[in-house]
């Protein structure tokens, strides 16, 4: 999986104007180059994420996964998956700024696809013979740390801080 910094922030403006209403495969190839060993298999996969359409009211994002497995040197099979995530564009006031489309689409991308893209890496790696293929779990690098809020009304003061001739009687 490839390794990238994520802008949520910027990713979050516009997945709060967008619903996805709709996920395809667009081209799906797989390919055993040789009989599997028993040796055991390393998988090796590459992702990627590109807006390639966007209207007034539609965003598409185009989520490119290839997965290649190997014995050693030698490659055994190849798996190639491309989906198609439609998103609606909900009315709003603000409006989505373009330079925030390819964070959304390395975020929300990766987000909304790899449930899909696991079933089929695991379907297709029994498929060909070959042990299935469990994709891990994803994992968002570089999320920014929530602070937390302050509080709107203050806490009392501690007993220690009060003065003695403030200290309630009781």
């Amino acid at each position: 999986m490839a390794d990238r910094t994520l802008d949520l922030v910027a990713a979050s403006r516009v997945a709060r104007r967008v619903n996805l209403t709709d996920v395809y495969v667009v081209e799906a190839t797989a390919k055993r180059h040789r009989s599997h060993s028993d040796s055991a298999l390393k998988p090796d996969l590459d992702d990627s994420y590109t807006c390639t359409r966007r209207t007034d009211n539609k965003l598409e994002i185009l989520c490119r996964h290839h997965l290649k497995a190997a014995s050693g040197a030698d490659p055994i099979a190849e798996i190639q998956i491309d989906l198609n995530l439609i998103y609606d564009i909900v009315a709003g006031t603000e409006s989505i700024d373009e330079t925030d489309l390819s964070a959304f689409a390395d975020a929300n991308g990766a987000y909304n696809s790899w449930p899909f893209i696991r079933e089929i890496l695991h379907s297709m790696t029994l498929r060909l013979g070959l042990p299935a293929f469990v994709l891990p779990t994803l994992r968002m690098a570089n999320t920014p740390k929530i602070q937390a809020q302050t509080p709107s009304v203050q806490s009392p003061p501690a007993k220690s801080e009060i003065a003695k001739d403030e200290e309630p009687k009781g």
